[in-house]
């Protein structure tokens, strides 16, 4: 059996950028995706509308902290659903490994799915990972690539001013931490409420236009544990 530190179940969905409209709630109305298979009630368009607002206004993120019962996926695959995918992909989604097939779900009709193990060694290059809309990874894939990518460093520079070694394309065993993603988002997002553990630090590595966190408890034992997220979202007391 594979060690879990060396697997990643990833789920990688190219979906359809469609829009249709949609009523989100008795007094107010909203935009919902074609691509988002599930209704879109009331209690999720204000939310929607935050996080979109935030993003059209530049903002660098919003942490979305509604109870367990209030489906923040769909509103997540809404934000992700509006957005020009063709400009502005791809997105990243981290979540627990015993999230990934509910995620699997709720996609796009028609929409291709690709479910696949990737070992860290797999042969998976930047460049291919970048030609998808939503790229779903596991905490434990980001971190495993992560510890590979500082323990390379200084291979890295050793082999610097060799020009064969930055023609080799980036495998997948360090390519989650150094992609320019245009949004990440954070399922079960306590899960970096340690500011000091391997998981914090390889999420807040991440380079990403706009952030979303989401979790429905975003203080499990101490009222600081939310200042993880904060700094993840680049947001200082």
């Amino acid at each position: 059996m594979h060690d879990p530190m060396q697997l990643a179940f990833d789920l990688i969905v190219e979906g359809k950028n469609k829009r249709s409209a949609a009523t989100a709630g008795p007094t107010s109305t909203n935009t919902t995706p074609e691509a988002v298979n599930l209704p879109f009630f009331g209690h999720h368009a204000r939310p929607f509308q935050l996080i979109d607002e935030d993003y059209e206004n530049g903002g660098i993120g919003v942490l979305l902290a509604l109870e367990m019962e209030m489906n923040k996926k769909l509103v997540a695959l809404a934000f992700l659903a509006t957005r020009e995918r063709i400009a502005y992909k791809p997105h990243l989604v981290l979540l627990p490994l015993s999230l990934v097939t509910l995620w699997a779900t709720d996609r796009a009709p028609g929409g291709q799915i690709l479910l696949t193990w990737l070992i860290s060694k797999a042969e998976y290059t930047m460049e291919e990972l970048e030609e998808f809309d939503v790229v779903i990874a596991t905490y434990e894939k980001l971190r495993y690539e992560n510890m590979t990518l500082q323990r390379n460093r200084q291979r890295f520079f050793a082999n610097f001013e060799d020009p064969q070694f930055h023609d080799k394309p980036s495998r997948c065993d360090s390519v989650l931490p150094v992609i320019e993603w245009h949004v990440v988002v954070l399922d079960e997002a306590h899960r970096i409420a340690n500011s000091s553990s391997d998981t914090f630090e390889a999420a807040n590595r991440l380079q990403a236009v706009h952030k979303l966190p989401m979790t429905g408890t975003p203080f499990q034992n101490e009222y600081t544990d939310i200042q993880s997220i904060m700094r993840f979202l680049r947001v200082f007391p």
